[in-house]
């Protein structure tokens, strides 16, 4: 009973979801579930982020929702690590110098900051779980770019600014990839954050 009003309550957020486009249900789904449970220690929990990598990489696929309004405010495209295969992201590791994109929760920094080694800023993200806990010293970011490979990174070729500027400050972005052990544990597990991770 428990699970089934946990369903119907977030596929009537789902349904009641504003703006032209709007991420998958089952990406929404798994975000939402997390972020229940996550909010309470987010310094910015009114943004959320999902990445959809089901998609085709000339989709848009990286959604910002405004959790307050109910509202997507961006949807734009974003490119996967290099090594993560072509059009359709395949792959995926933690690995460092793998060059794949990681999975799952992220949250991001209280500032924006500039890459190490790259002339560009953006977001050096915290991985939350086993399966992106590398992203610091990977340093994947969200950071401004052309649609071209990346080193695991989420590049945005467009409204670089205003997406940062609004879910900086430690919000929660959620890389969603059908994988049945991860989706079959997501009932089970409790995610907790890290403060100490902040990036300051």
């Amino acid at each position: 009973m428990k699970k089934l009003k946990e369903y119907v309550f977030i596929k009537c957020k789902y349904v009641q979801l504003r703006w032209g486009l709007r991420p998958d249900f089952l990406p929404f789904f798994y975000a939402m579930k997390g972020y229940k449970k996550l909010k309470s220690d987010l310094w910015n929990p009114k943004y959320l982020t999902i990445v959809d990598l089901t998609k085709s990489n000339t989709q848009k696929r990286f959604f910002v929702l405004n959790m307050e309004k109910n509202r997507v405010e961006f949807a734009v495209q974003t490119w996967h690590g290099k090594k993560s295969w072509g059009e359709f992201a395949t792959l995926f590791s933690n690995e460092i110098g793998s060059n794949q994109t990681s999975l799952w929760f992220y949250r991001t920094p209280l500032e924006i900051q500039k890459a190490r080694t790259k002339d560009r800023s953006g977001l050096l993200l915290s991985g939350i779980e086993s399966s992106n806990d590398n992203a610091r010293k990977r340093g994947i970011f969200i950071h401004p770019a052309g649609i071209d490979q990346s080193e695991g990174c989420f590049t945005l070729p467009e409204l670089d600014v205003p997406i940062l500027n609004m879910i900086k400050g430690d919000s929660l972005l959620f890389a969603y990839y059908p994988d049945s052990t991860y989706l079959k544990k997501s009932d089970r597990k409790s995610t907790r954050l890290n403060s100490s991770h902040i990036t300051r």
